[in-house]
């Protein structure tokens, strides 16, 4: 799933795109979706991060069949281990990943083939 040329464009559409939201939750804008990031930072090792994903009305985005990815720019690398995704609600999305060493990771989340992937970088801290 790494695609450098991909990554960097998508790393400054980002810059550009994402934004503190009004609780202090990281906000980007998927298409005519928007992501809400509540908590960017993660334990390293075994960790979760959360979104919310809701429409142009608001509404959530449900049944997604994501599939995510874990890299540490950094360092040209991602996890060692399986990422998975669960619906947690109605457009409440978990991503479970091994975060192996703490620093900035990428987590890009393939939402589905028509939308572009949502993109969002979090602080792994050590415990």
């Amino acid at each position: 799933m790494r695609r450098p040329v991909y990554t960097l464009l998508w790393l400054v559409w980002l810059v550009g795109c994402a934004a503190p939201g009004q609780d202090g939750a990281l906000t980007v804008e998927v298409g005519s979706w928007v992501a809400s990031i509540a908590e960017p930072e993660v334990s390293s090792g075994w960790s979760e991060v959360a979104f919310v994903l809701v429409d142009g009305d608001g509404e959530p985005v449900p049944d997604l069949d994501v599939v995510a990815d874990l890299w540490m720019p950094a360092h040209g690398h991602g996890t060692t281990d399986e990422v998975t995704v669960q619906e947690t609600a109605a457009g409440q999305y978990e991503i479970r990943g091994n975060y192996i060493m703490p620093g900035q990771w990428e987590v890009t989340a393939v939402l589905r083939d028509d939308v572009p992937d949502l993109v969002f970088l979090v602080e792994a801290v050590s415990e």
